[in-house]
């Protein structure tokens, strides 16, 4: 083959494969768009309570939407006259989201969720560590 049969025939699989990624990107938009609707969709109709069966293995990730666990802990705190434990937060987070608090499978799962959160609203300003603790656990207040 010749240099100009090369290059040709290199043009012609570049141009073939610019056709492909810009059909991908076009399906990739079309898709994402119905995975939106079908979000849309999920969220409209979501329930609250999940199954206690499965619980245990669930990522506690999946069983709360972003900044439901730290919506809780600043009204439980907003109306609390008194610092409050993480262990308590934790207790309401658990009877606010509708599961059984007296489960400590659960309690466990959701309590170092409430704790990275109550540690991110100290950055930000939203509540503070008092800097003491009730029997080993730290207390936190607005």
């Amino acid at each position: 083959m010749t240099d100009e049969e090369v290059l040709t025939s290199l043009r012609k699989k570049r141009d073939e494969i610019e056709r492909q990624i810009n059909s991908f990107e076009r399906k990739i938009s079309t898709l994402e768009k119905d995975l939106s609707s079908m979000r849309n969709v999920l969220e409209h109709h979501k329930q609250d309570i999940v199954s206690a069966e499965f619980l245990p293995h669930m990522s506690v990730r999946r069983l709360f939407l972003r900044g439901e666990i730290r919506g809780y802990c600043l009204e439980a705190l907003q109306n609390s006259t008194e610092a409050m434990s993480t262990r308590e937060l934790t207790r309401v987070v658990v009877a606010k989201k509708g599961l059984d608090v007296n489960d400590a499978v659960i309690r466990t799962k959701v309590v170092f969720s409430v704790f990275q959160t109550l540690k991110t609203a100290v950055k930000r300003g939203l509540i503070k560590d008092t800097g003491t603790r009730r029997k080993g656990v730290r207390l936190w207040r607005i």
